[in-house]
């Protein structure tokens, strides 16, 4: 989390104040280390604010007593205030993206860790990983920000936090259906959004990931011996587009909310770590079955 709150900060974001656990900082960055004592960010209960550039949008997360459990909660607007040494600030557009109870990272030294963060509007990023040798996904922090959204919306932007048992934790899990999701079971560890933002039915609540099926994972449901994973004109692999949507089991106001920024999905198996050439060279990194931005390096697997 540490080097996470480093990389935001180099592509353009502010820590208006944050916590070390032992000493607040109203109006600045108390952390320096990813150590313990002062200064450090493996004190129970230390905390950040982060803030994107141009924007009010915040972001405010916190250590529990477990190096594993976070606490992330988002603001749209309003911004963090109060606080201090061991008490988060809040704010009054608040909005929980996951609780302390739910596991963020896995154990230590058993995964390779990948990060991207975007220094030009809008502003997107990740922080996933799978473990050491390849696997599922383990872990996943983002803000991805929507490239199609419906008009009128005023924060086109998914956040999901989660990780843990990769069997259940899967980054683009294929699923038996017509179409391939991101698990929205439970309000915790799933994809979180506002719905229909600045309109009269807006609403903060779980989101669900979408995508189309290869066969053999389709159904009748779905496109007759499904969907192409290769293009016949050049050879090369496809990668579908993620849809973010609201459905009615999910509550109210179901409906499209945009297409993924930062997710693309492979119907056919990748290794984790693996790098998939698109517009330039090596500038998607597989983890699970999505394909990130990369920065045309090999990564460690």
């Amino acid at each position: 989390m540490f080097r996470l709150k480093e990389l935001l900060k180099s592509a353009g974001w502010t820590i208006p104040r944050s916590s070390d656990g032992i000493t607040f900082n109203p109006s600045g960055d108390q952390i320096t280390s990813s150590g313990s004592g002062a200064g450090g960010m493996a004190n129970t209960s230390a905390w950040f604010v982060v803030k994107a550039p141009t924007t009010n949008r915040s972001l405010m997360v916190q250590r529990q007593g477990s190096n594993a459990f976070w606490i992330v909660n988002y603001s749209f607007s309003a911004g963090f205030t109060g606080g201090s040494a061991v008490v988060v600030p809040t704010a009054t557009d608040g909005q929980v993206v996951n609780s302390g109870g739910v596991t963020t990272y896995n154990t230590d030294g058993t995964y390779r860790l990948q990060m991207m963060a975007d220094n030009a509007s809008p502003y997107g990023f990740y922080s996933a990983a799978y473990p050491i040798g390849g696997g599922l996904s383990t872990h996943v922090f983002m803000m991805d920000p929507l490239s199609e959204f419906i008009s009128g919306d005023a924060d086109p932007y998914v956040f999901y936090v989660l990780g843990g048992t990769p069997a259940t934790n899967v980054l683009g899990q294929y699923n038996s259906a017509s179409f391939g999701a991101i698990s929205a079971s439970n309000g915790t560890v799933t994809p979180m959004a506002w719905r229909n933002k600045g309109g009269g039915s807006e609403t903060w609540g779980k989101i669900m990931g979408t995508f189309p099926l290869s066969y053999p994972f389709a159904t009748a449901r779905s496109l007759a011996g499904g969907y192409p994973v290769g293009n016949h004109l050049s050879g090369k692999r496809i990668l579908y587009p993620m849809h973010w949507v609201v459905t009615a089991a999910l509550g109210t106001a179901p409906g499209y909310k945009g297409t993924s920024g930062l997710l693309k999905v492979s119907l056919s198996p990748l290794s984790a770590g693996s790098t998939v050439t698109i517009s330039s060279n090596k500038d998607r990194i597989i983890v699970g079955a999505c394909a990130l931005p990369w920065n045309g390096s090999d990564p460690l697997v």
